[in-house]
């Protein structure tokens, strides 16, 4: 199977080696139940096009040096694509809409840690596929001593631009003590955790599997409460039309749930507490 990476706009492409066995699960290689896909429209051409933001470690992500992409998103949809019995482009939207690119067809599906919501579903229809919560960044030994969203009134909080935290920071009643919101730009968390860093910010909100991931990369400056909040659903995204291939989805999830390489993607990138 051949994995390609390619960008919207003038963006290179660039096929990406994969291998051709299944991921491994610890054991030996599972055994794969291929989905029928004949009256899937949207693979007849032999490619499944995953739209994503690639700078949300460790679900999707560049790693230093490459432009590979890499991560749990990236690692589940091969998967996926190998019980469909087809290739797997991932489409970069680093400051792109993905609702909007999917329904007009510039990709088939989305996903790039989508949290569900009311709102999305009213967009795209949705297949569950992961657990992830909200998570609070802090400096080290947590100063201003944060354990709940409820500790941040008062406090000089940051959230990225169209996530679910913007809204959580924004419902949070605080009384008079109104928490000091700034939201910042994508594509990726690295001004927020600058601001952080830097002392302009007290808290950054983030999904607790990126917020992890952020602290322990930090060099100990920053820590992550443990505790994290509002746990919701990840979806992939498809057009409400693609029915064909919601239910050939499904039935991938299922396979790869059944064989073993569900798990086993999420134990390599130590996100086994998010399994669905």
């Amino acid at each position: 199977m051949i994995l390609s990476f390619a960008g919207c706009g003038v963006v290179a492409t660039t096929a990406l080696a994969a291998p051709t066995t299944p991921i491994s699960t610890g054991g030996a290689a599972p055994k794969l139940s291929y989905i029928d896909t004949s009256k899937v429209p949207e693979l007849q051409g032999g490619t499944l096009r995953v739209g994503t933001d690639v700078s949300f470690p460790p679900i999707e992500f560049f790693a230093s040096g490459s432009t590979a992409p890499q991560g749990l998103d990236i690692d589940l949809a091969a998967a996926l694509a190998q019980v469909l019995r087809v290739k797997v482009t991932y489409v970069n939207h680093p400051s792109g809409n993905l609702f909007t690119d999917v329904n007009a067809g510039k990709c088939d599906i989305i996903m790039s840690g989508i949290t569900t919501t009311t709102a999305r579903t009213q967009l795209v229809n949705f297949i569950p596929y992961f657990l992830a919560g909200t998570g609070i960044i802090v400096p080290h030994g947590n100063p201003k001593n944060v354990k709940t969203l409820q500790d941040l009134c008062g406090l000089r909080v940051g959230a990225q631009f169209d996530t679910v935290q913007v809204t959580e920071a924004k419902a949070i009643s605080c009384g008079e003590n109104g928490i000091q919101l700034t939201v910042f730009n994508k594509p990726t968390s690295g001004q927020a955790l600058a601001a952080l860093e830097a002392g302009t910010i007290d808290a950054f909100l983030e999904d607790f599997p990126p917020a992890s991931f952020d602290a322990s990369q930090s060099n100990s400056q920053l820590q992550v409460v443990p505790t994290q909040f509002n746990v919701r659903t990840y979806g992939i995204g498809l057009r409400k039309t693609s029915t064909a291939l919601l239910t050939a989805l499904t039935q991938a999830l299922g396979a790869i749930h059944t064989n073993g390489q569900y798990q086993a993607i999420l134990t390599k990138w130590g996100l086994q507490g998010g399994a669905l």
